[in-house]
């Protein structure tokens, strides 16, 4: 298409679519006829004003030039400008306007803005245009016979179509003069005209006009054939109907005469407010009503300059009015002292009318936050009025809402309160109608309740107010902005930020748009959108704001402004979220230097900046500081507020919180009461925030374990929340997660866990895509289940947790520190699966994150540093768990008096590492303190004293001062059984269960028999919902029956144990496996290896299916297969299992651990049964490798590989080398000393029998006696292994025939095993024994044989009769008896003796043959040759199946066989 072409096209269709799209506006004549119609800003008042206010401008040659001047500027057209300039007359200005020329281009588009400053200089042509109508020769059309219908072609939308359909039968107005034709056909084709876009429908303007229209309102503009027609700008329309035909919609309308009616009343209700206004005064008003505030501004400007006979007075007023509004003051105070000074001129003294200009002066000062200057202009203002105006005048309620919005200011809501409804009340009964004035006065109540945080009612006031003020004013207008600023301020208050930014952005385009000049309402904009992203937690995003309205607020507000003081807070709240603690303080410390200058008197805001800068202090755990800062708000609040104040709610909670965090939970509640009582008193309404006082009440009764009464608060607050918000609220899930938590602290967790699921699926359907407040629910339910024991679930739900928040967390220390605790929740599951390693290092990642989010003093930390020492503590590392639980104290000291519960807990914590450390005088040292803490200033807290008495108990137990421990614990028990509360009877419970393990040490097995059963007993009443403790007290019997070596009986309590967890926590797959490791045990003991191995590989079965995380506990049942495969001598399986057990530690522990070294020693172990002993030699190089390098101070492990080292020396006969790693290893447990004591006694025992092998008997009896004197300090109660000492000893004696010395021993060890182990037959026998052969050796062969007998009766009473300990004993007693020549009673134990072997070990060649030999000895010594000969025969034959030729045993005994046959034939 060709250039020229293109162009014309497009400038047709501009051309077209300028034709087709007309603007119209609606009215509805029914509301304002009965409205007072003052301060409307209506398109029907301006549109119909218009026409006056151009006639009034001047017409002459100036006006022409300023035309064709700005023509020139804008269009390019200079020959039609120059044919206009040259040839334009008035009586043609309809032909030149319907060129489309430039004349109606600039005209059309200066109606459509409402341009003043352009219709002014177009003023030559529209005065010609506007007379037009009233022109005889243009204006007389003869047609009067009947209505004329004409039509005209337009476009519309969907949306404009529906405003048709909408306003069926009211006022219609065009923007704008309007043509249309008789041809109905015409428009319709050119309606039909296809244009872009394309989704607009086809309508014609139906217009009936009757004779008497075309004398004012209507042209024609073809006088000769009356096709053609031209309307005024003043015409107003009736909409009769629309209808649908032929695919067009036909608008039919006809003018009305209503719109100069409506008119008339406008100009009626305003006079009626202000006397004598000028038409061309309430043109520019109107303009300034309706947000035009530039237009309005040049208007009256250039009537200032033309005013003639106007009332300059009002333009002044108008001018300062307009400055007020666009924030520029100091102008618009010059503007009102001028008109205030015209008023009050003595020649025409207007007082009735400066009341006004006071009033608006009054604002200004407002404005300027100069509240008490400001009140007095307004107090002067209402005094005028009240004495010229009816007490109901609007005038008068106009003055009333100023003064009240000063109150407001001050802090003093009751009384501005007061004001506001008396405004409110004048104007209702004034206007009997919505009105603008009634809107303020609702903004201003809705503002009341929004500080009373009654935000349902604040937010109905305001949505009252901007329906009015959207109805009256045009989109745009300032009251509309600020109203919906507002709103979007009252739904962040009520945490709906979507809906909050959703009215913002509305209202802060419509700021850009219209006032883009009106810094200090943009400023509030900003700092409302800043609100709504602190709401949000985006920090960073709203300090950026709050900085770009601060720096507004400098440029436009003097210094200590009030919104700049609030604003200034707002940052310091920002920077505080932030963790910028500095920052933070630095703006709230400049907002209070502002008030204390310039508002000394406003106490309620400086208490508010007193309780920010108190939050401050609060985040960096600066409690008395905090504390300090809040009690100054609150003094200062009760004396603002002597009817009370939700505000000082807020602080009583301010200070609870510091309360709260110092552990002080009686006095943080007696705050938070306080603050409930204050709500309800003074907020019934804002059952939200009563919810969240009950809620904090809740949080102290459960962190005093008052859990029913928690419960209750919790519901009550649920029921608020339920009142307030809808059932799907975030709100109310964070509710469910409250009471979940209650219950899971009774141990409920069923219950707790639907809750957390309430909780959970609300918060899903609310934030589908994800959100921090789902972590904090994963972390409820994560509690729930570590409290279960359900640990591998807990740890998914830890995980998703610490997922969420990394996702949708951001840099904010606030966030970081989410995520901090959520690393910190997964280490401490990891720490109850013994994954302590790991464990660790999440906790050194939370440590690192708080590090760099926190002060370094700072409590969180010292959290961490408590976490990572009881990891550090319970692998073992006490010098590191104790250096970490001193840094945390070191930080607890700065925040705490020397006398706090927190400092106490150190002191407990240091106290446990030196208990695991044996350190027991230093551990009783610090519980003696903790113990001294409590009982001094916390007496009242039996509960925790009582806890320290018994770990005080529990640490002389270990020192075996068990008279010592029984009476701490009785004290305990005491304590608990005085102050019974329901909670404490499982406490007693726990203390009889200590007092049962004491007396079990000390061997007094039927009393701690007793006692577990009193323990069993209350714990069968009290836990029918939870049976862990039934079960614990169960197995601390088997145990004590396990000690007793009543291994049938501790089974039988086992099984119970293990019966009552399948039924009632058949989940706990963990403990299964422990109750079941027991039973295993117990089965091992009793030889019964079979079952116990089947038991074990049950364990090993559930570890590996339902524990797969808890490798260590899955290599233990491996070992425990180890050992009964290695009792069954099955070594080659058992090492298998070593093995695998050995392969586990290595993957878990890929530099080493201890673990691998224990289970590398133990694998040695099995290759020396199996006489392998360079490999097991091996195994333990490399075991003592590992265990030097991972725990070089451990000497204890250490000392057992030498020692077994040793063993394996001495089993090969390289006693050389066994003694030398036996004193290695001494010299290691010496310094563990008295940690493996046992194997430091059996290592001496080792090395003593060296010595004896050495016949150097003095230092194996050295060696002996060090044993002995270890075990009697260490375990005096280990009866059976002290006598087996004595037993060594006395055998050292016999060695050196030190007979006496031998039997002493002897019969010390017997004394023993006869008291303390009265059913171990065998080691009795065997002192029997042993003293027999020491009698026979002194020829006291009665006492021998005394000693014997008792020997062999316990034997064949015990033993099985193949035992070949019974054929030992009756060799003996023959032996003996030959000794004291008693033949015949020798002969016959001897036969006795050989027919046992005969018959039952039939194997035992070598043993029948001795027996026949003594036998065949006994008849000789009774010459009974030929009996001697055929019992030396049968020794022979026995001989001859074992023994190789030449023996020794069968030469003596053929040389009998030979001597005897040879006398017995003589």
């Amino acid at each position: 298409m060709p250039k020229n072409n293109l162009y014309s096209s497009i400038q047709e269709q501009i051309e077209l679519d300028d034709k087709l799209f007309p603007v119209f506006s609606f009215f509805d004549q029914s509301e304002y006829s009965i409205q007072d119609l003052s301060k409307q800003t209506s398109n029907l008042f301006w549109f119909q004003l218009i026409n006056n206010i151009i006639l009034q401008l001047p017409q002459n040659q100036l006006a022409k030039n300023e035309m064709i001047d700005l023509c020139r500027q804008y269009y390019q057209d200079f020959k039609m400008i120059d044919e206009f300039e040259h040839e334009y007359r008035s009586e043609n200005v309809i032909q030149w306007y319907l060129k489309g020329s430039f004349p109606y281009k600039m005209i059309k588009k200066a109606l459509q803005t409402k341009d003043m400053e352009q219709l002014n200089i177009l003023r030559y042509f529209m005065n010609d245009l506007i007379q037009s109508f009233t022109r005889q020769h243009q204006n007389r059309i003869q047609y009067e016979k009947e209505n004329l219908i004409i039509y005209r072609g337009i476009k519309l939308s969907n949306e404009q179509l529906n405003e048709f359909r909408k306003n069926k039968g009211k006022l219609l107005l065009i923007h704008g003069f309007l043509t249309a034709t008789r041809f109905r056909l015409n428009e319709l084709n050119f309606a039909r005209k296809s244009i872009k876009p394309t989704d607009l429908v086809t309508a014609v303007l139906e217009i009936e006009c009757n004779p008497q229209d075309f004398n004012k309102y209507v042209i024609s503009t073809d006088i000769d054939k009356y096709n053609e027609f031209f309307f005024d700008l003043s015409v107003t329309f009736h909409l009769h109907n629309i209808e649908f035909h032929e695919n067009v919609w036909i608008i039919k309308m006809s003018i009305s005469n209503e719109g100069k009616i409506i008119l008339e009343k406008y100009i009626e209700d305003t006079r009626h407010q202000t006397e004598n206004l000028s038409i061309e005064i309430i043109f520019g008003r109107l303009m300034l009503d309706m947000g035009l505030w530039d237009q309005s501004q040049k208007y009256f400007e250039r009537l200032l300059i033309d005013s003639n006979d106007i009332d300059e007075a009002w333009i002044e007023h108008s001018l300062g009015e307009i400055h007020r509004l666009k924030n520029e003051w100091i102008i618009a105070r010059k503007y009102y002292d001028c008109a205030y000074d015209r008023m009050m001129d003595p020649k025409q003294m207007r007082i009735k009318d400066s009341a006004q200009i006071l009033s608006d002066i009054g604002e200004i000062l407002f404005a300027e936050a100069k509240f008490e200057e400001a009140m007095d202009f307004h107090q002067r203002a209402l005094t005028i009025r009240k004495e010229y105006y009816s007490p109901d005048h609007v005038h008068i309620a106009t003055s009333l809402r100023n003064i009240g919005e000063i109150f407001h200011r001050q802090d003093k809501y009751d009384e501005a309160f007061v004001y506001f409804q008396e405004a409110l009340a004048i104007s209702e009964k004034y206007y009997n109608y919505s009105h603008i004035d009634i809107a303020k006065c609702l903004v201003c109540i809705g503002v009341y309740f929004r500080e009373q945080n009654n935000y349902d009612k604040a937010l109905d006031f305001h949505r009252r107010s901007i329906s009015i003020y959207e109805k009256y004013y045009p989109c745009g207008h300032v009251c509309v902005i600020l109203t919906l600023n507002t709103i979007a301020d009252l739904l962040y208050r009520q945490e709906k930020y979507d809906e909050a930014i959703d009215i913002h952005h509305r209202a802060l385009t419509m700021q850009k748009k219209c006032h883009p000049f009106d810094r200090i309402n943009l400023s509030h904009n900003l700092c409302t959108i800043g609100n709504i992203n602190c709401g949000q937690e985006n920090y960073n995003s709203a300090l950026e704001f709050y900085q770009q309205a601060l720096t507004i607020q400098q440029q436009y507000y003097t210094s200590g402004h009030v919104d700049m003081i609030c604003l200034l807070n707002n940052i310091g709240t920002a920077f505080n979220r932030l963790g910028k603690f500095d920052d933070a303080l630095n703006f709230h410390h400049q907002a209070l230097a502002m008030q204390e200058k310039y508002y000394p008197s406003f106490q309620a805001s400086i208490a508010l900046t007193f309780n920010r800068i108190g939050d401050v202090l609060n985040s960096q755990a600066k409690y008395e500081e905090a504390l300090y800062h809040y009690k100054q708000a609150l003094m200062m609040q009760k004396s603002y507020y002597s009817l009370g104040h939700a505000n000082i709610a807020s602080t009583l909670q301010n200070i609870g919180d510091v309360l709260s965090q110092q552990e002080k939970f009686d006095e943080a509640l007696d705050f938070y009461q306080q603050a409930f009582a204050m709500l309800e008193k003074c907020c019934p309404y804002s059952r939200d925030h009563i919810a969240y006082s009950l809620i904090l009440i809740d949080n102290i009764l459960n962190n005093q374990e008052k859990f029913d009464e928690a419960i209750d608060h919790y519901q009550k607050a649920l029921d608020n929340q339920k009142n307030y918000y809808h059932s799907d609220h975030f709100n109310i899930a964070d509710a469910f997660n409250n009471i979940g938590n209650v219950l899971r602290r009774q141990e409920k967790f069923d219950e707790a866990m639907k809750f957390h699921k309430k909780a959970l699926e609300i918060q899903e359907k609310n934030y589908p895509s994800g959100h921090i407040n789902i972590a904090t629910t994963f972390n409820h339910i994560g509690y729930v289940l570590q409290d279960e024991r359900k640990y591998d679930e807990a740890y998914e739900f830890f995980q998703q947790a610490h997922s969420l928040l990394v996702k949708f967390g951001n840099s904010y220390p606030l966030d970081q520190l989410y995520i901090a605790n959520s690393l910190s929740n997964i280490g401490n599951i990891l720490y109850l699966q013994n994954k302590n390693q790991e464990a660790l290092e999440y906790q050194q990642r939370a440590l690192s994150i708080k590090e760099k989010c926190l002060p370094s003093d700072h409590i969180e930390i010292a959290t961490s540093y408590i976490q990572i020492s009881r990891l550090l503590r319970s692998q073992g590392k006490y010098a590191d768990a104790y250096e970490f639980q001193q840094q945390a104290l070191a930080i607890q000291e700065k925040f705490y008096p020397s006398n706090h519960l927190n400092i106490a807990d150190r002191f407990n914590e240091i106290a446990n590492i030196f208990f695991d450390q044996e350190r027991y005088d230093e551990a009783i040292s610090f519980y003696q303190r903790v113990l001294e803490i409590r009982e001094t200033f916390y007496s009242s807290d039996h509960d925790a004293i009582a806890t320290m008495l018994s770990n005080i108990g529990d640490t002389l137990q270990k020192q075996r001062k068990y008279d010592d421990a029984l009476n701490f614990q009785k004290q305990a028990l005491t304590i608990r059984e005085i102050n019974c509360r329901p909670s404490n009877r499982l406490h007693i419970a726990r203390i009889i269960n200590n007092i049962g393990i004491i007396l079990g040490e000390q061997e007094k097995y039927n009393e701690s028999f007793d006692y577990y059963q009193q323990a069993l007993l209350i714990c069968e009443e009290l836990n029918s919902s939870n049976y862990n403790n039934t079960i614990t007290c169960l197995i601390n019997i088997a145990n004590l029956l396990s000690d007793q070596n009543k291994y049938d009986e501790a089974l039988i309590y086992q099984q119970r144990a293990l019966a009552i967890r399948e039924e009632h926590h058949s989940s706990d797959y963990e403990q299964i496996a422990n109750d079941l490791t027991s039973i295993g045990h117990f089965r091992a003991h009793l030889k019964e290896y079979d079952k116990a191995l089947e038991v074990y590989q049950r364990v090993l079965s559930i570890r590996e299916q339902y524990c797969p995380s808890d490798q260590v506990d899955i290599a233990n049942s491996l070992q425990h297969i180890s050992y009964v495969l290695e009792q069954q001598t099955k070594y080659d399986e058992a090492i298998e299992m070593k093995q695998k057990a050995l392969k586990i530690y290595e993957k878990l522990y890929p530099n080493d651990h201890g673990s691998t070294g224990s289970c590398l020693n133990s694998i040695g172990s099995i290759l020396c049964h199996q006489e392998q002993y360079d490999k097991a030699f091996e195994f333990q190089k490399q075991a003592l490798a590992i265990r030097k390098k991972c725990n070089p101070c451990s000497h204890a492990d250490i000392g057992r590989t030498l020692g077994d080292m040793g063993s394996t020396m001495y089993l090969q006969a390289r006693y050389n080398e066994a003694f030398d790693f036996y004193e290695k290893a001494i010299v290691h447990y010496e310094k563990d000393y008295p940690s493996r004591f046992g194997d430091m006694a059996t290592t001496l025992g080792n090395i003593s029998l060296i010595f004896k092998m050495r016949r150097n008997y003095d230092k194996a009896l050295d060696m002996q006696h060090r044993a002995l004197n270890i075990r009697k300090e260490n375990s005096p109660f280990d009866h059976f292994i002290i006598a087996k000492n004595l037993h060594e000893i006395g055998d050292i004696h016999y060695q050196q025939e030190n007979y006496d010395n031998a039997l002493d021993f002897y019969q010390q060890a017997l004394s023993i095993f006869e008291e303390h182990c009265p059913m171990d037959h065998i080691e009795i026998a065997k002192c029997l024994q042993s003293m027999a052969v020491i009698w026979n050796a002194k020829s006291n062969f009665d006492r021998a044989i005394e000693y014997f007998q008792r020997c062999l009766c316990i034997r064949e009473t015990s033993l099985p009769i193949n035992n070949p300990m019974i054929t030992d004993t009756l060799m003996f007693l023959g032996q003996i008896q030959r000794n004291g020549n008693y033949h015949e009673l020798s002969l016959t134990y001897d036969i006795n003796c050989c027919l046992i072997r005969m018959k039952f070990l039939p194997g035992d060649q070598i043993g029948i043959g001795e027996s026949c030999v003594r036998i065949g000895e006994t008849y000789e010594h009774l010459n009974q040759p030929k009996l001697a000969l055929v019992y030396y025969k049968q020794a022979l034959a026995a001989y001859e199946n074992c023994l190789p030729d030449g023996h020794g045993y069968r030469l003596n005994t053929e040389f009998n066989i030979e001597r005897l046959s040879q006398e017995t034939t003589i």
